[in-house]
């Protein structure tokens, strides 16, 4: 199967699956009670809130590695990176100062830099960094809940990407990607209408290719966030290991897209809000199901496991030295 047919197939089964769950809404909503079908309803807003406002990072993250897929080479990569390990996490980490495209938007970019030879411990550090680091994140955080909170998230983002990191390099199996074709090393990589268009269709691909996984992810999130539970939770505001693991839930469906950071803080302690802050911009449930496409299973699972471990330990220092 060439490229254009592969292309065409995962249009199609996306159109296809978009019908059929179209159809079901209408079918649902007709047919079952009343009080099943607000249900529905909320669902349907939650799905449609989390898929509107989450979407255009993943179309921007996707044009960009058509770009890089076109036009950048493994030879730049190797030439680019420092010498000594830890520059080399220092300067993975830092990379998402120059793309602002969420965590989401950043599955893309990483998955092309790793099959251009970016090693798989500095493309998870990327990963966990750039949502805290670019600058429209960091902005965002300050207006929202002031320099404090912002500097302690890039400090903390910063601070766990790097050790993640330096701990993949020892464990390769925590950054374990799926195994991807080698790059074209004879693809044309000056700048001509060409290779623009190229580039955008590559781009195009890479957004089909997530799109699938990335819809699973808003359909969980809205079944979390319609159930009972999630009321109860977000009403948590005691300073306890026990409030701070029963708000793991809520960060991982919700990320931060569904509550704003300022309600957050109203409500919740201070140690809440850092796990909060952590884990919802580093491994949210759409980041996690857009993830399935890159990582392996155990990789991604050793992962969140990791990343939920750091963003408690982080709640706990908060909230001892608050």
């Amino acid at each position: 199967m060439d490229k254009n047919s592969a292309s065409t197939n995962n249009l199609g089964l996306f159109v296809g699956g978009l019908a059929l769950l179209t159809a079901a809404a209408v079918i649902l909503t007709a047919a079952v009670p009343q009080a099943i079908a607000t249900t529905t309803a909320a669902w349907g807003q939650h799905v449609l809130t989390v898929f509107i406002n989450t979407l255009p990072f993943l179309v921007l993250g996707s044009l960009t590695a058509g770009f890089l897929e076109q036009f950048l080479t493994p030879q730049t990569i190797t030439n680019q990176l420092p010498r000594s390990p830890r520059g080399r996490l220092l300067a993975a980490a830092l990379l998402g100062l120059v793309f602002p495209f969420g965590t989401v938007g950043i599955v893309p970019i990483a998955w092309v830099l790793h099959k251009k030879g970016l090693p798989a411990s500095l493309g998870v550090t990327f990963l966990l960094a750039a949502p805290a680091v670019n600058p429209i994140s960091f902005l965002a955080t300050a207006t929202t809940l002031g320099w404090g909170w912002a500097l302690f998230h890039l400090t903390a983002a910063l601070l766990i990407a790097f050790c993640v990191g330096a701990l993949a390099n020892r464990l390769p199996l925590l950054a374990s990607f799926h195994p991807a074709p080698p790059p074209n090393l004879a693809q044309p990589t000056s700048f001509t209408l060409r290779t623009f268009w190229s580039a955008v269709s590559q781009g195009s691909d890479l957004l089909l290719h997530f799109l699938a996984y990335f819809v699973v992810g808003c359909l969980l999130a809205a079944v979390w966030q319609t159930t009972p539970l999630t009321t109860t939770l977000i009403g948590t505001n005691q300073s306890t290991l026990t409030s701070m693991i029963a708000i793991l839930p809520i960060t991982f469906f919700a990320g931060t897209s569904s509550l704003t950071a300022s309600t957050a803080t109203a409500a919740w302690s201070a140690g809440v809000t850092a796990i909060y802050l952590t884990l919802g911009t580093m491994l949210g449930i759409t980041t996690v199901t857009t993830l399935t496409a890159v990582l392996k299973p155990r990789s991604l699972a050793l992962l969140l496991a990791i990343i939920t471990f750091f963003s408690l330990l982080s709640g706990l220092l908060v909230t001892i030295f608050n």
